[in-house]
C-alpha cells in the first residue's frame, strides 16, 4: 500500500503536464481520488500529499519565495555562510486549482463529513496565497463557489436568475450573490466551513491592504521605502466597477511606409 501511495504522489508530482483536454483533468481528478483513499486515515500521507501540492504551486514571484529571497540576500551581506534557503517549485497553478477544487468537491458531495480533507484543504487554503498569490485565492473561490451551483439544481435557478437580473452591468453584484446564495445552500458543515475560511483570507489580506494605504496616506509609511509593505494584487482580481463588461476596443492605426508618403 505504501509502494502505491509513493507511486501515485510521485505521478502527481512529476509525472504530470499542464491538463488542457477533459481527459487529462478527469485522470487528475482520478489521481487525487486514488491518493485520497490511499491516504486513509495516515496524517503522515496527508501531510506528504499537502507537500506535493505545494511543490506544484510554488514559484519564484509568490509572495513566499520573495521574502526568502529577501532573507538569503541579507543574510549573504551579512557573511552569514550557514543560510542555504532556496527557491524552488514547479509554479504549476492549473494542477493545484483542479486538485484542490477536487477535494472540495469530495467534501461537499459526501455525506458524512471527512475531518482529514477539511484539513488538509484548511492549510492549502492558508498556503495559496503564500506560494501562488492573490489570484490564488480569487480563483478558488471562484471554483469552489462554481462546484456549489453545479451540485445543487436549485442554487443554479436562483443564481440563473441573478444572472438576468443584474445582466453584465454589475457583475460585483452578481458575484456577491452568488455566494451568499453557496454559504445559504451548503449541506455539508465541513464544507460550509471551507468555503468560509477561503472568504475570511481573502477578506483578511483586503483588511491588511486597507491599513498599508491608510498608512501611506496618513505620512506613516514610506512607499519609496524598499522594505515598506506592499498591498497584495488581490483588489486587480475581484470583481469591483462593473470590471468585465464588455467595451469596445479602439485600433490605433498604425503607420505604414504607404500612409507616410502620401502625407
Amino acid at each position: 500500500m505504501s509502494a502505491e501511495f509513493d507511486n501515485a504522489l510521485n505521478t502527481l508530482m512529476g509525472g504530470l503536464s499542464r491538463p488542457k483536454e477533459d481527459e487529462n483533468i478527469k485522470f487528475l481528478e482520478d489521481l487525487v481520488d486514488s491518493l485520497v483513499e490511499l491516504c486513509g486515515d495516515d496524517e503522515s500521507k496527508w501531510k506528504s500529499l499537502v507537500l506535493a501540492l505545494t511543490y506544484k504551486r510554488y514559484h519564484l514571484k509568490a509572495p513566499e519565495a520573495k521574502m526568502s529571497l529577501k532573507e538569503a540576500l541579507a543574510d549573504k551581506k551579512s557573511d552569514n555562510s550557514s543560510s542555504s534557503r532556496g527557491t524552488v517549485g514547479n509554479g504549476e497553478r492549473r494542477i493545484f486549482y483542479i486538485a484542490i477544487t477536487h477535494l472540495f468537491q469530495k467534501l461537499l458531495n459526501e455525506e458524512k463529513s471527512n475531518d482529514l480533507v477539511a484539513s488538509v484543504l484548511d492549510c492549502l487554503i492558508q498556503i495559496a496565497p503564500l506560494a501562488g498569490g492573490s489570484r490564488d485565492v480569487c480563483t478558488l473561490i471562484e471554483s469552489f463557489v462554481g462546484a456549489v451551483l453545479d451540485s445543487n439544481e436549485s442554487l443554479m435557478e436562483k443564481n440563473g436568475q441573478c444572472l438576468d437580473f443584474f445582466g453584465q452591468e454589475s457583475l460585483s453584484l452578481l458575484v456577491t450573490s452568488g455566494v451568499k446564495l453557496c454559504m445559504d445552500g451548503i449541506q455539508n458543515d465541513k464544507a460550509q466551513e471551507t468555503l468560509n475560511n477561503l472568504l475570511q483570507v481573502a477578506a483578511d489580506t483586503l483588511d491588511q491592504d486597507k491599513n498599508i494605504l491608510e498608512a501611506r496616506a496618513s505620512g506613516e509609511s514610506d512607499k519609496d521605502n524598499k522594505d515598506t509593505a506592499l498591498p497584495s494584487t488581490l483588489h486587480v482580481f475581484v470583481p469591483h466597477r462593473d470590471r468585465g463588461k464588455p467595451r469596445k476596443k479602439k485600433k490605433k492605426k498604425t503607420a505604414t511606409p504607404a500612409t507616410t508618403a502620401k502625407k
